[in-house]
């Protein structure tokens, strides 16, 4: 059963993320706003709508202070979580897949076509050299230990962030992936797919 129900939204919701600390969520949506959530409220906190139009992916810092939103026009707005406010935008020159923070650094990569993964300062926003990846990946989860978790097609693959190389792949289902998630505590990795 549901713990809480947050209505604020009036278009389909997309994507969900949770800061670490499970404290706050952020939210987008349809109707082209993001929301971002005090969960022991269920209260929307601020709410924005971004400069670059429409999001497409997003992700909280492992601190919870900073989330990422892969915008529209290519850009990846990064905005304080309490207040909304822009703190920098970044240019990837393409819209973003996916959009994560790489732990324990303050490093923020998105997945970009074709075979691109881009990298930022958070603090600065100075790019770093951008890897060419192996295949088309449609998204991608960070690893604790420098990797990317990526997938395309009916697979999962695992890559080295700083270089691009393919460390391992992994057939995961009869139909295309949709999302995975990995758990680095337990080295468990989550997928999902429509079939």
């Amino acid at each position: 059963s549901a713990i809480a129900t947050c209505r604020a939204h009036r278009a389909r919701v997309y994507q969900v993320e949770y800061t670490a600390d499970g404290s706050r969520l952020v939210s987008f949506s349809g109707d082209g706003t993001v929301r971002f959530w005090d969960v022991a409220k269920s209260d929307d906190v601020p709410s924005l709508k971004t400069r670059g139009g429409r999001v497409g992916a997003l992700a909280f810092s492992s601190d919870g202070r900073v989330v990422a939103l892969a915008t529209a026009d290519g850009s990846i707005e990064l905005r304080d979580a309490s207040s909304g406010a822009l703190v920098r935008t970044l240019s990837g020159g393409a819209r973003a897949s996916a959009v994560r923070f790489l732990e324990g650094s303050r490093r923020v990569l998105a997945v970009l076509p074709p075979r691109r993964i881009a990298s930022w300062s958070v603090d600065n926003g100075a790019a770093e050299p951008v890897p060419t990846v192996p295949v088309d990946i449609e998204g991608a989860a960070t690893l604790g230990d420098g990797g990317i978790l990526a997938w395309y097609d009916k697979d999962v693959i695992e890559l080295d962030a700083a270089t691009g190389a393919l460390r391992s792949r992994r057939p995961a289902h009869s139909e295309r992936v949709r999302a995975a998630a990995a758990h680095e505590g337990r080295g468990w990795v989550a997928t999902a797919s429509f079939g």
